[in-house]
């Protein structure tokens, strides 16, 4: 197809390209640091190919990236303590005032704020 631009974002050399038609929609990007091609239309899947061969470099991979393993997920986990998302910042702090097992230093240091 004639008329699709490749158009850079990102860090130079580093970010992504992307296919564009003429009116701008967005076909297809290539992920320069992963290696790989993700079409959003595949009926514009051999010109996006065409379109981006002087920029590709080794093999390439067409699709989504890989879907993360159950392995991955955990090792990427956070222990539940230390995740921020459910508890608020400081909250172990002030149970230990609340309850007076934090240590003196701790206490004059929140009284002053």
């Amino acid at each position: 197809m004639r008329g699709l631009k490749v158009l850079p974002s990102g860090r130079p050399g580093r970010g992504r390209l992307y296919v564009n038609l003429p009116d701008g929609q967005a076909v297809a990007w290539y992920d320069r640091q992963a290696n790989r091609i993700s079409v959003l239309a595949d009926d514009h899947r051999e010109a996006v190919l065409a379109v981006l061969r002087p920029y590709l470099s080794g093999t390439v991979s067409i699709g989504p990236p890989p879907v993360p393993t159950p392995a991955d997920r955990r090792r990427l986990a956070m222990p539940p303590d230390a995740d921020l998302a459910p508890n608020r910042p400081g909250e172990t702090l002030l149970a230990e005032l609340e309850h007076g097992t934090a240590g003196t230093r701790s206490r004059h240091r929140l009284a002053r704020t």
